[in-house]
């Protein structure tokens, strides 16, 4: 009928490939963290609560700013839909991506 067969095929089968994408890459960011966590510990572990403690207050409290900053600047109610359909989908390609870029330059400047 008009629909796009290649949106049907990623909506219905392509969205899996993705989330499983997403679920890969949130493992690799977190056990990446632990380690460079451990590493910042070393040999001392009497603070070692502390600095892994430290981490994830930090950890919540940026994931929390964020979500506040995403929900501040999303489109107006006024606005067509597709305006809250390309924002969230440019959100999540540039945050992640700026993410990714960032974290690359910083493991090759080390």
């Amino acid at each position: 009928s008009g629909k796009n067969v290649t949106t049907d095929t990623f909506r219905h089968v392509g969205i899996f490939f993705v989330a499983a994408l997403y679920g890969a890459s949130a493992s690799i960011i977190l056990v990446t963290s632990l380690s460079l966590t451990a590493e910042l510990i070393g040999e001392h572990s009497s603070s070692a609560a502390f600095v892994y403690g430290a981490m994830s207050f930090t950890d919540k409290v940026s994931n929390g700013v964020a979500v506040v900053l995403i929900q501040k600047f999303t489109p107006c109610d006024k606005c067509i839909e597709e305006a809250f359909k390309w924002y969230y989908r440019d959100v999540l390609f540039y945050v992640v991506g700026g993410s990714v870029l960032l974290g690359a330059l910083t493991a090759v400047a080390l």
